[in-house]
């Protein structure tokens, strides 16, 4: 029995905190709380789905527990339309630490950049009754929160 779920931009307490390669949200979680500079390519105007671990680890459990979803592929995602730019400065008012800064994109961004992303996550909604319900400002509290109180568990101040 197997079933796929894709799953855009996952953030949220006990995440790795040392680079960006996992979480774009829990690095720029990170710089905010060192006063670091969260830099937004060109005007980080695409949109894209940050979803909270509390509404993956539902899906995959609501997915997990039914056979009707054998060998099916879903797409999670959030409800809410948000803007690169936006999650930045959520990251930043809640932290209440480093500062944004707009650069030009590299020249060979192309390769890297996706566009905006939204998923459609109706299949997924109608298969087993999901959707996510953590909005981001929630999340980012949440996710806030717990490093205030354990960050020294996660990476070195320097």
């Amino acid at each position: 029995r197997s079933s796929i779920l894709r799953i855009p931009n996952p953030y949220g307490p006990r995440q790795q905190m040392k680079h960006a390669k996992y979480s774009i949200v829990g690095w720029f979680i990170r710089q905010a709380f060192d006063g670091g500079t969260l830099q937004v390519f060109g005007d980080g105007e695409q949109e894209r789905d940050y979803l909270y671990v509390d509404d993956i680890v539902d899906a995959f459990l609501r997915v997990g527990a039914t056979d009707r979803t054998d060998g099916e592929v879903y797409n999670i995602g959030s409800p809410e339309r948000l803007r690169f730019v936006d999650m930045v400065d959520e990251v930043i008012r809640t932290a209440r630490g480093g500062h944004k800064e707009h650069v030009p994109w590299p020249k060979d961004y192309e390769r890297n950049e996706t566009g905006s992303y939204r998923a459609d996550t109706r299949k997924i909604s109608t298969a087993v009754g999901w959707n996510a319900d953590v909005l981001l400002s929630d999340g980012i509290r949440r996710t806030v929160e717990y490093y205030r109180a354990f960050r020294d568990q996660y990476w070195v101040r320097s």
